[in-house]
């Protein structure tokens, strides 16, 4: 078990085929989607794909200023998000060939109109570095269509297949 704060997480089973922190960045900063996941209506969990831009330390997503998503993380701001990296199926060997991160936090609205735009100029950037003039002007319309979230990580881990780990 990892304690972070006032909560513990579970350790990886399988230790052999966790990634480093670095090669955890590198899938990060490889990939442009992922799953997240909220406490959703009736207490059902909701899983919805998003694009995200990864500095470092903070996840952030876009989206709209209302819905599922929205509403479940004012109820409740602990989230996970999943990046898959490789899935590839490997039925000679009944198995799969995999790599992904986890990461668990908290969530919270990205308010300040200074920072709103800049952290989404940087992920917009991030998405599509070629367009970067029609980014601005996209952002000249106005940030009140669109609400920006900053994941705050508590705790990440990668994993990937052992088959993987040792062919590295």
């Amino acid at each position: 078990m990892r304690r972070s704060g006032s909560v513990t997480f579970r350790a990886m089973r399988l230790a052999n085929e966790a990634l480093t922190p670095e090669q955890i960045n590198t899938v990060l900063q490889r990939r442009t989607a992922g799953v997240l996941a909220v406490h959703g209506d009736a207490g059902y969990p909701y899983a919805v794909p998003l694009s995200y831009y990864f500095d470092g330390t903070h996840f952030y997503f876009h989206g709209a200023p209302v819905g599922h998503k929205m509403a479940a993380i004012q109820r409740d701001n602990r989230v996970s998000f999943c990046v898959v990296d490789r899935d590839v199926v490997a039925p000679a060997a009944l198995t799969n060939e995999f790599r992904s991160v986890i990461a668990f936090g908290r969530v919270t609205i990205v308010t300040d109109p200074k920072r709103k735009r800049e952290l989404m100029r940087q992920f917009a950037l991030h998405l599509a570095p070629d367009y970067a003039q029609k980014i601005h002007q996209h952002l000249d319309q106005g940030l009140d269509h669109f609400s920006l979230l900053e994941m705050t990580v508590a705790h990440m881990t990668g994993k990937e297949a052992a088959d993987l780990a040792q062919s590295r």
